[in-house]
């Protein structure tokens, strides 16, 4: 497969690498960019390149799983190499494979089951994400009442977004108790009509507002519930 010309100039060294232009793909690259880094971005559906070559300064038609492909994109300098291809595991493994011979110095990737995750981490990948997997886990802690938000930072500490439960109402946050009882810590809270904000002891609970708290999850399931 020919690689296509760079709309524009090349990036310069410490850009970052996205393989593969699925919702997974695109959705780091417009954050990515929204953030300020250069990104080139590659995928081998000509029409989906075709679709973003507007939206993307450095957008490729390219096979991602070749290690020329990979040299001209200069991966060795790259701040970090995204392999999003998750959909076609063989593809892949086999650009992660690509990757790690070619030294390149940081490589996430994206899996689609816990297997697939297990290989490209053996294979060499730095780091695994399971989107679908981690999305399915989110939205069943939001089943509990009140829950809007939840997020693991790993499997022992978590930050949830949620409804101040009403034994809180009216009452001045003491952070001090509410650790000593359950464990968890109160970082921030929003009134119905305004922004999330830091909390100390002064800062008064009202209806409706929402809180974000950090702890063990079981310990901040049962603070929502009791607390």
């Amino acid at each position: 497969m020919v690689l296509n010309l760079f709309k524009t100039k090349p990036p310069r060294s410490g850009h970052v690498v996205v393989l593969g232009l699925g919702r997974f793909g695109r959705a780091f690259v417009r954050e990515a960019l929204r953030l300020g880094y250069e990104v080139v971005a590659v995928d081998t559906d000509e029409n989906v390149i075709d679709d973003l070559a507007e939206e993307f300064p450095h957008c490729l038609h390219a096979d991602s799983t070749s290690k020329r492909v990979l040299e001209t994109l200069a991966v060795e300098d790259a701040e970090l190499v995204l392999v999003a291809t998750g959909s076609d595991v063989e593809a892949s493994l086999l650009t992660v494979s690509a990757l790690v011979d070619l030294k390149a110095p940081k490589i996430w990737a994206k899996a689609r089951s816990a297997r697939h995750r297990d290989i490209l981490l053996k294979v060499g990948a730095h780091r695994v994400a399971q989107p679908e997997t981690s999305e399915g886990v989110r939205l069943a802690h939001q089943l509990q009442d009140g829950t809007h938000e939840w997020v693991p930072l790993d499997e022992n500490f978590s930050i949830v977004e949620a409804e101040a439960p009403a034994t809180l109402v009216g009452k001045n946050l003491d952070n001090k108790g509410i650790r000593e009882r359950w464990n968890v810590a109160v970082v921030a809270l929003k009134h119905p009509d305004g922004r999330f904000s830091h909390v100390d002891a002064d800062t008064l609970v009202q209806t409706g507002d929402l809180i974000v708290v950090l702890g063990p999850p079981k310990e901040t399931e049962r603070f929502l519930a009791e607390g």
